[in-house]
């Protein structure tokens, strides 16, 4: 059973956001520090679930390689039974990528637009903001993700060294998509 979300009227939502906004508008841009920390938080976190993943393929193939053998095989269901078997690889590494793909959709964009931030960065009390103080929409969110990815994979990770370089505290993925990343807990 749900825990009852209270219903306020439109306007008190609205009048939330906008104190929110302000909020954040007004919380200093995260140094860079606090910003590697929370990307190697992330990278853990992410390490740790695509580990996870791997692992279950593994048995997954093992139990589909195992099901030739199998007496079931030979009933009804046993050409189903026998292409999943024969193709267990195939079907195993297809599951597997798709698994990996929706993490890593859901872990750095659906969260970011949803709350403002990675697991990673949430953890460390920071918040991931485009123009005006609002949240990411997922379109940026995502621009932001492969700008990110690729300018560090082509500057083998050199690219956030620009965060300390910047008087506006941003990396290149951050001005290239207008956001920024604001620390908002331990504020003074």
């Amino acid at each position: 059973m749900e825990p009852a979300q209270p219903n306020f009227p439109p306007r008190i939502v609205e009048e939330l956001e906008k104190a929110e906004e302000a909020h954040l508008k007004n919380c200093p841009n995260a140094e860079f520090p606090i910003r590697l920390a929370s990307t190697v938080v992330d990278g853990i976190l992410t390490y740790l679930a695509i580990s996870g993943l791997q692992n279950s393929n593994k048995a997954l193939n093992m139990f589909l390689v195992g099901l030739q053998n199998h007496s079931a095989t030979k009933s009804g269901l046993g050409n189903l039974y026998s292409y999943i078997s024969n193709h267990s690889n195939e079907v195993t590494l297809f599951l597997e990528l798709s698994l990996k793909f929706l993490f890593i959709y859901f872990y750095y964009i659906v969260s970011t637009t949803l709350s403002g931030g990675t697991p990673g960065k949430l953890l460390m009390g920071l918040r991931v903001l485009g123009q005006h103080g609002r949240k990411l929409t997922q379109q940026m969110a995502l621009l932001r993700f492969f700008i990110a990815g690729t300018s560090a994979c082509l500057s083998f990770g050199l690219s956030y060294f620009l965060i300390p370089l910047n008087k506006d505290r941003q990396a290149y993925h951050d001005i290239l998509t207008r956001s920024c990343v604001k620390k908002v807990h331990g504020v003074k």
